[in-house]
């Protein structure tokens, strides 16, 4: 028959199933998918699934519609073991299953499974669900109990208590008493060794249960291993089964603790943990109590060991303890007769109990909030900007990145008290998880009965915390959040590294679809690990745990939630009270819709640059308000005072030596700000790189402690506070700073500092400060007064000073030393200095119009004295030059006419140049006039050049052809010659 098959099915089914895998919870089918591949939807989809076996039920599941191009997984959860079949079976069965799918037509697609039902005893191997070998050690069977009744004997023999109180001693030396009268009970029975089946730990095998080791006296190692178990468990010790290739025997924890998986494929998680100086573990070799073999307990244990440590086919370890908090159950027997029988009611329902009549309510807390609306003011501004309100802040919108982790969940506040205690944490990976490489995952909050909660929980005991993430994972997130942390010390001084206690479930007013989260409590910690092979750690950095007061004031603006009552928060014995809080803010959100308080845990890294000056601004209003410039800058008026300027005196030389201590060299613009520091004057100390500002501050916080005063130095970035710092340990100032911001800013670290400066050595120094500083007053005294005078105002309104910083601005005018007559500069006073400014324009008017006297037609005559007679004759003179000018002017005009040139002759200095050039040509050889005509103009003088270069290169290929030839050669025709040499290639002869 030919099915449509347009509906495919992808199923996976186990190997095999048994009473362990059905009382455990787990389906032989892992997963059913119905995948529809078409383009249209199909209707009154129905799938089926049957046996040709007693052993499964009929299933049938409907889908009234499956989308197209749609993979739809279905719930096998449902099917129905027949548990009696199960229970009857005394060989492995082979079962097919059918899985069918129908449509409106009827069959589409069909599917068949293999599945091997087994019987009771038997186990279906370590490469499929191992973990379920922990069923098979039953602690509450008869035999166990016959065993615990001779190792009391045993124990009583030896004169030791005769009980088994498990770990309540807290004593090793009591465990190993009890494994060892354990050991010897069992030893006693004279079970013989039975070999036990090649391949086992693939196949599986069918087991020896406790009934059957009683009564037949045979086991091999696994079936002894599953005794010493359930013995064990019995006394409240906490086995481990050890599986070897071939072999297995069993261990056990010499303290109350246990693996955080029920699988361990690691060999040395458990050879660490038997070596000296850790000895938490020991491991026994089981088959060492059969007949025939004569060892003793400390021999097996040795036996045990060294097989661990010496074989290299190690394969895993299964925790029982561990796999009963996951919930895998012993094989619920019934001794009946010589046989034994599955205990059906409880397999099959919930262990029926009284009904209970009383509950732990818990704490109720009543509302401590009021809702007021706010006025905007520039103050609230300057919050708002200060804290970033928008939803890029990950404490107002917790985005899950790389750089944010989730915990599973657990009771947050017994953590946040265990936290407080300066425990440390190892970070757990989850061993369900798959490699993602994808580091967003977020799931629900988990209820506390849930399996994982509790699993979460008790790992908790053991200072674990479970994530959801496989190792790979999880170690590049770590990895990432620990190195943004560094770096934020580094930069900052401070670490970002929070972890999230609680989570706001919110939604935000303008996209109401989406669900939004924000962290409530903040607990800052820190992470770290000893090497890279190594899994990370948590624990506190010893700082208080605060709100999330971003989220405080984001809900007091945008929702009017007054939520102050946090603001301060509320403490019980072991540090926050965190179920209060919860409590507080969940009655807040109450009557918002979709809002909720879950109790997460989120460990990343959070942003808080600038949320010290929001609180100081929102706590210290009415102190910043005494400020004239911070009052005026809110009021948007100016409130500034007369005496609010900063008054310094007109020369800082006139400061006593005595009055600041400057243990570092500074200039005048740098004691200016120490002085007024000193005076207690406000200012912004500006410059730009190099100019000494970390100096000056180091100066100024040095003169503050010379004052007995106190110095907090704060600053955006880490590196300019460990200048400053170095600076001051460099001038022995360094054990009287206390850094409060930075990686020292531990309570230990705080102390540290303290007691270093309390236990620092006052020295006395051999100079005496007041004769020095009355030395030093002395010297400026003298440099002073040089100064003074230097920079006195003369009589002319001005200072020597200045007279010399004017001439070296004009000195490239090379004047004298005596510029002005020393007459004239006795005479000088404001009034004359005036006149001569008044005049200076004048002057430089004239100066345009005359010429320089340098400059002037007569200039040659060096007449000394002037006369009378010497203007006539002058007059003479001239008009007889007259004609010889006109005549030189023409002939001047011929030449320019003659040789093409292009020229002007206004003064004398032209007439002497055009002579100097006239007198060159006469000099020169024979020049054909065309040519000078040619050259005289300038664009025609490269071409002149270009052809000279020419010439002189046929010149020169001229005289290496007549090297070799005659000259007669430049005188052939090339053409002819060319075309008989054509002739002549073209001829044999």
């Amino acid at each position: 028959m030919i099915l449509p098959n347009t509906l495919k099915i992808q199923a996976e089914a186990l190997p095999f199933f048994n009473i362990s895998t059905y009382q455990n919870g787990r389906s032989f089918i892992r997963s059913l998918y119905i995948q529809n591949s078409g383009d249209s939807p199909t209707e009154a989809v129905t799938i089926k699934i049957y046996t040709d076996s007693a052993g499964l039920e009929p299933f049938e599941y409907s889908l009234p519609y499956l989308p197209a191009q749609s993979n739809i997984l279905i719930p096998t959860d449902k099917i129905k073991i027949n548990k009696n079949h199960l229970h009857q079976l005394s060989e492995s069965e082979q079962v097919t299953v059918f899985v069918e799918v129908y449509d409106q037509k009827g069959l589409n697609s069909q599917e068949k499974l293999e599945v091997d039902f087994q019987p009771l005893e038997h186990f279906g191997g370590f490469e499929v669900l191992p973990e379920l070998i922990a069923s098979y050690i039953t602690p509450n069977h008869p035999y166990v109990y016959h065993i615990k009744r001779k190792a009391i004997e045993v124990l009583e023999k030896k004169g030791l208590p005769t009980a088994f109180e498990g770990y309540q001693k807290s004593d090793p030396e009591r465990v190993l008493q009890v494994l060892s009268a354990i050991y010897t009970a069992i030893q006693e029975e004279n079970i013989i060794y039975s070999s036990l089946a090649p391949g086992y730990e693939q196949r599986g095998q069918r087991l020896r249960l406790l009934h059957t080791i009683q009564k037949e006296q045979f086991a091999n190692c696994i079936d002894i291993s599953l005794l010493f178990g359930a013995c064990l468990e019995a006394v409240d010790l906490n086995p481990i089964l050890i599986i070897l290739e071939g072999h297995a025997y069993v261990g056990c924890w010499l303290h109350d603790d246990k693996f955080p998986e029920i699988i361990n494929d690691d060999k040395a998680a458990i050879t660490k943990r038997l070596s000296k100086g850790i000895r938490e573990i020991v491991a026994l070799e089981a088959t060492s109590v059969c007949k025939g073999n004569d060892v003793k307990f400390s021999d097996a244990l040795a036996l045990g060991e060294s097989q661990l440590i010496q074989n290299e086919k190690f394969l895993l370890s299964v925790d029982i303890k561990r796999a009963r908090t996951a919930f895998i159950r012993p094989l619920p027997l019934l001794h009946e007769g010589d046989t034994m029988i599955l205990d059906t009611s409880v397999a099959s329902s919930p262990i029926a109990g009284e009904m209970e009549d009383r509950f732990e309510i818990g704490t109720i807390y009543q509302d401590e909030l009021l809702s007021k609306p706010h006025s905007r003011t520039k103050q609230k501004v300057w919050e708002r900007n200060l804290l970033d309100l928008s939803l890029r802040n990950s404490l107002l919108n917790l985005r899950m990145t790389r750089n944010m982790l989730q915990i599973v969940d657990i009771d947050i506040s017994h953590f946040e008290d265990t936290l407080s205690e300066g425990k440390s944490f190892y970070i757990m990976p989850s061993m369900q998880a798959d490699v993602q490489k994808k580091y967003n995952l977020f799931s629900a909050p988990l209820h506390q009965s849930s399996s994982l909660f509790q699993l979460a929980s008790e790992e908790l005991k053991s200072n674990r915390l479970l994530t959801y993430y496989h190792q790979q994972d999880l170690d590049n997130i770590l990895t990432y959040i620990h190195k943004n942390a560094k770096q934020a010390i580094e930069e900052n001084g401070s670490s970002t590294l929070y972890l999230a206690v609680g989570l706001l479930k919110w939604f935000d007013k303008k996209t109401p679809e989406q669900t939004r989260y924000a962290p409530i409590l903040l607990v800052p910690v820190e992470i770290g690990r000893r090497s890279v092979n190594s899994k990370f750690t948590l624990k506190s950095r010893e700082e208080e745990t605060m709100i999330n007061i971003t989220l405080v004031e984001f809900l007091r603006q945008e929702y009017e939630l007054n939520l102050s009552a946090l603001e301060q928060l509320p403490y019980d014995d072991k540090g926050v009270d965190v179920a209060k809080v919860m409590g507080i803010l969940r009655r807040a959100v109450m009557q918002m819709k979709g809002w909720d308080v879950e109790e997460q845990l989120v460990l990343g890294n959070f942003s808080f640059n600038k949320l010290i000056l929001w609180k100081d601004i929102v706590d210290y209003t009415e102190d910043l308000m005494k400020s004239s410039m911070v009052k005026s800058l809110i009021e948007g008026r100016l409130t500034f005072e007369e005496n609010d300027s900063i008054n310094i005196e007109d020369s800082l030389d006139r400061i006593a030596s005595a009055e600041l201590a400057l243990p570092i060299p500074t200039d005048a613009s740098q004691m200016e700000a120490v002085w007024a520091a000193d005076q207690g004057n406000s200012f912004i100390l500006h410059g730009p790189p190099g100019t000494g500002k970390s100096q000056t501050i180091t100066n100024i916080i040095a003169n503050a402690l010379f004052k007995g005063k106190r110095v907090l130095f704060v600053a955006a970035k880490k590196a300019a506070l460990d200048v400053v710092h170095k600076r001051l340990e460099s001038i022995g100032l360094g054990t009287f700073s206390l850094e409060l911001h930075s990686n020292k800013s531990k309570k230990s670290d705080v102390l540290e500092q303290l007691s270093q400066s309390i236990d620092a050595i006052r020295q006395t120094s051999n100079v005496d400060f007041e004769v020095e500083a009355q030395r030093l007053d002395a010297a400026k005294e003298s440099i002073r007064h040089y100064v003074e005078l230097l920079h006195k105002t003369q009589v002319t309104g001005w200072s020597l000073y200045d007279s010399m910083v004017v001439l070296e601005d004009y000195e490239h005018y090379q004047f004298g030393r005596k510029l002005l007559p020393q007459a004239i500069l006795d005479k000088l006073n404001p009034n004359l200095w005036r006149e001569w400014l008044d005049w200076l324009p004048q002057f430089q008017t004239l100066i345009g119009i005359v010429k320089h006297p340098s400059e002037n037609p007569l200039e040659s005559l060096r007449i000394k004295q002037y006369a009378q007679s010497l203007h006539e004759e002058l007059i003479q003179k001239v008009e007889e030059l007259i004609p010889t000018l006109e005549k030189l002017e023409q002939n001047i005009n011929n030449a320019k006419v003659s040789l093409n040139l292009s020229v002007d002759i206004n003064n004398k200095a032209d007439l002497d140049r055009f002579t100097e050039v006239l007198s060159q040509i006469l000099l020169l050889e024979d020049i054909p006039v065309p040519l000078f005509k040619f050259l005289a103009k300038r664009d025609n003088q490269e071409i002149f050049e270009e052809w000279i270069k020419l010439l002189e290169t046929f010149i020169e290929k001229r005289n290496h052809v007549l090297k070799d030839f005659e000259s007669t050669i430049f005188e052939l025709n090339v053409n002819i010659k060319e075309l008989e040499w054509k002739q002549a290639n073209q001829k044999w002869f």
